[in-house]
């Protein structure tokens, strides 16, 4: 499972920066105590595709952007907001099991060096299918770098 997620992840990054390389972030994720990497590339309309990949799982989310939304001051915290899928491998008494998830992301983000380095915070209710259905609300930060 490792070898895939790297795979996609370096198909992503590889596939963004040979389409033009500008409005691509990537950097590090941490959800519920697992530290991850993340990519995310802009799209047309305020909106992106962002890309988590962890040892045992990959999520992948369509987000849209409200800029102004959160205004403190001189400070600006960017919201955004999406639908996603996700895939999470675990090993059950000798098997390997798959899970698969739809995902509601919900954050916002802080922009520095002028807009070069971003931290966000994000909230994301997941529902899972597999064996049983099940139900998390999943909380991440992390930190990108954006080219």
């Amino acid at each position: 499972m490792k070898n895939v997620l790297l795979l996609a992840l370096v198909i992503i990054v590889v596939g963004s920066v040979s389409a033009g390389g500008m409005g691509l972030g990537a950097g590090l994720i941490v959800s519920d105590g697992h530290v991850g990497l993340t990519v995310e590339k802009s799209l047309p309309h305020h909106s992106s595709a962002s890309l988590a990949v962890f040892e045992e799982s990959l999520h992948l989310d369509y987000l849209r952007h409200n800029d102004h939304l959160i205004q403190i001051d001189h400070l600006t915290f960017p919201v955004f907001f999406g639908l996603g899928v996700g895939i999470h491998s675990t090993e059950h008494h000798g098997d390997t099991e798959i899970h698969y998830a739809a995902r509601i992301p919900v954050g916002l983000s802080y922009y520095a060096m002028h807009h070069s380095l971003e931290g966000f915070l994000e909230a994301v209710p997941t529902l899972t299918f597999g064996d049983e259905t099940e139900f998390d609300l999943g909380l991440a930060f992390g930190l990108r770098y954006h080219l």
